[in-house]
């Protein structure tokens, strides 16, 4: 790749993953007692699925030494461009290595696809890409906040101010809190292994909530953790 066809960005790759992991826990916490959340954060394999239902979307995926994360916004200036111009979104791939390419193809944008005057085809207004901790993109980052990437905007906080976001977000109450600052320090000691709650733990969520009880199992399931009951 030629690296000056790309602006460097001020990103830390363990931070942003480990902002995924925790947004992702305190997700599935909160959808037990709101399960209309629950398409505003998902896993599938090392894929990263994130929603605000107002328009913007966006996929990251952590793959080895590679990360990839694309964003589309709806409301974006860019939109009429992406769903008219076939050759939008090659732009963002030029003389990027082939590695990376084949990763945002079979992986990230598959999850980007939608409706265009060309076809059906992946639709994004901002991407960026991450080797060995080191990030680029055509845009800076103001370019990509605007551009569908603000989803990410706790991720990228550190650990006791995207906390003090998430509580709030879900109105955590302190059993969810410990429940919540438990499971990530697991999490992220020990990714690949997997969690088991106990019926104590699992008792701190809404189950009385049978649709949110249900979400919450889910979104638990993605991510390898499972519940003792």
């Amino acid at each position: 790749m030629k690296k000056q066809n790309y602006n460097k960005l001020d990103l830390n790759l363990k931070v942003l993953w480990e902002g995924c992991i925790l947004a992702s826990i305190a997700h599935a916490i909160g959808v037990s007692k709101y399960p209309l959340l629950s398409n505003e954060h998902s896993w599938d394999k090392f894929n990263y699925n994130i929603q605000d239902n107002n328009g913007q979307r966006g996929t990251i995926t952590f793959h080895n030494k590679y990360c990839v994360a694309a964003f589309r916004n709806e409301n974006s200036v860019r939109m009429s461009e992406v769903v008219n111009n076939p050759q939008y979104l090659k732009n963002y791939f030029f003389n990027y290595n082939q590695e990376i390419i084949d990763l945002s193809n079979n992986e990230t944008l598959q999850y980007l696809l939608d409706e265009t005057t060309y076809g059906i085809v992946p639709c994004i207004t901002s991407i960026f890409f991450g080797e060995n901790n080191v990030v680029y993109s055509k845009d800076n980052l103001n370019d990509i906040f605007e551009n569908g990437g603000n989803l990410i905007k706790y991720q990228l906080l550190n650990f006791n101010n995207a906390i003090e976001k998430w509580i709030n977000y879900y109105n955590m109450n302190n059993n969810e809190i410990l429940l919540l600052e438990f499971i990530f320090r697991k999490k992220v000691k020990e990714y690949n292994t997997p969690i088991f709650l106990s019926k104590n733990e699992v008792s701190l969520l809404d189950i009385n909530n049978y649709e949110g009880f249900k979400e919450s199992k889910i979104s638990f399931l993605e991510m390898g953790i499972y519940f003792n009951r």
